[in-house]
Order: C-alpha cells, then structure tokens, then sequence
C-alpha cells in the first residue's frame, strides 16, 4: 500500500488504490487521536458494499470541441 506523507496533527490517513478492476483501501491512524478506528472501517466497508450493489454506470470520457460553424 502506498501512503501519503504525514506529520504534526494528521491523526488518519486514507489511500484508495484502483488497479486491474479491483479496489484496495488502506487507513493509517493516531491511535491517540482516532480511539475506535475498526469503527471507521466497519463504516466504510460498509458503504464500499452498497456502492458495489448500485447499477454500473458508462464512464465519462472527454469530449473533442468542435469549432463553430462559419457564418456566411
């Protein structure tokens, strides 16, 4: 897993690594400042398995602009 860097007061960070169809995500916490974290993950895992569950959707793509048509 791959962190973002953390320092002072941070007391959680979150990584969400997409590769290959499949989704990994790490927490990395305080335990002096986060007391529960399995709650979070309790939650989030939670929340990761009703998203699951929502019809699959087209992703956007970018669009090319077209130019104006000449006046005339």
């Amino acid at each position: 897993m791959v962190w973002a860097p953390t320092s002072g007061s941070v007391g959680m960070s979150v990584s969400i690594l997409s590769y290959r169809g499949e989704i990994t995500v790490g927490l990395m916490v305080d335990p002096a400042r986060v007391s529960r974290p399995q709650g979070i993950v309790a939650d989030l895992e939670r929340e990761v398995l009703a998203l699951a569950k929502l019809p699959a959707q087209r992703s956007r793509t970018a669009t090319t602009l077209e130019a104006p048509a000449a006046k005339g």
